[in-house]
């Protein structure tokens, strides 16, 4: 009887561990998926088109890297051309990622836009976290919306 004591209460410690292990592990990896969020935004803000880039694209064609500069090189350009028209992120907060169907994958932040001279936060769900940022998506209005169809045409739709 008490080996049968020590068995089951080894498996219980076993699994106690492994749960204890396991929520440490995702509770890192969303802190560092809130990290990478934040150092892609800081980039959009000072906006660094080349440096953000890199981490909005490093995915995309992984298979074809013509395709892929192609790509990098079309999305430093897009962005140019928001800036251009008076539309750029100039601030965000509440980074947070989150976990979800066994990944930290996506987040939220509020993200505040110019469009000419007004500035309006929205908030934004994010793909990706570890190691890139796949899609950074303005939802819904704080305030009086802006128009945000080209940001979302660029940043969320993948292409």
């Amino acid at each position: 009887m008490r080996y049968v004591r020590n068995i089951i209460g080894g498996l219980l410690l076993l699994y106690g561990v492994f749960i204890i292990a396991y929520y440490g592990w995702v509770g890192v990896n969303m802190w560092q998926a809130g990290r990478n969020a934040e150092r892609f935004l800081d980039l959009m803000v000072e906006q660094k088109w080349e440096e953000a880039a890199a981490i909005a694209t490093a995915h995309s064609y992984a298979d074809d890297p013509e395709k892929r500069e192609a790509h990098r090189k079309a999305w430093i350009e897009r962005m140019r051309g928001l800036k251009e028209q008076g539309f750029y992120l100039v601030g965000y907060d509440s980074v947070n990622a989150f976990y979800d169907d066994a990944c930290v994958c996506g987040g939220h932040a509020n993200l505040t836009f110019r469009d000419g001279e007004r500035t309006v936060t929205y908030r934004s769900v994010f793909t990706g976290g570890l190691p890139d940022i796949g899609q950074l998506c303005p939802l819904n209005p704080l305030e009086e919306p802006i128009e945000t169809n080209g940001w979302k045409t660029m940043a969320c739709s993948g292409s």
